[in-house]
């Protein structure tokens, strides 16, 4: 029976090999969604949200990393805010 970290750690390696093949961004690409979203899936994918966590990869941000003002609960990344934080899919 695989543990919990070994089925997130393959999810991960699926999720980026999934990201990396071409099937996958020419589905994303010709799909009828508006271009903001198709910037925004981009993004997210990418790591390039400007969400507290990534700034302070880079160095832009130091503060408490907490996902304010939304639910204060958890670190702001975009794995957080796109999938897990309650508040946000609450508006």
């Amino acid at each position: 029976m695989l543990g919990k970290g070994n089925a997130v750690s393959k999810l991960a390696t699926h999720t980026t090999l999934m990201m990396e093949s071409d099937a996958f961004w020419k589905s994303v690409w010709s799909s009828n969604a508006p271009p903001k979203v198709l910037a925004s899936v981009w993004k997210a994918l990418h790591g390039r949200i400007p969400c507290k966590v990534e700034l302070e990869k880079r160095g832009v941000l130091s503060l408490s990393n907490l996902c304010y003002p939304f639910c204060g609960r958890f670190e702001e990344s975009i794995n957080h805010l796109f999938c897990h934080c309650q508040a946000i899919w609450n508006l």
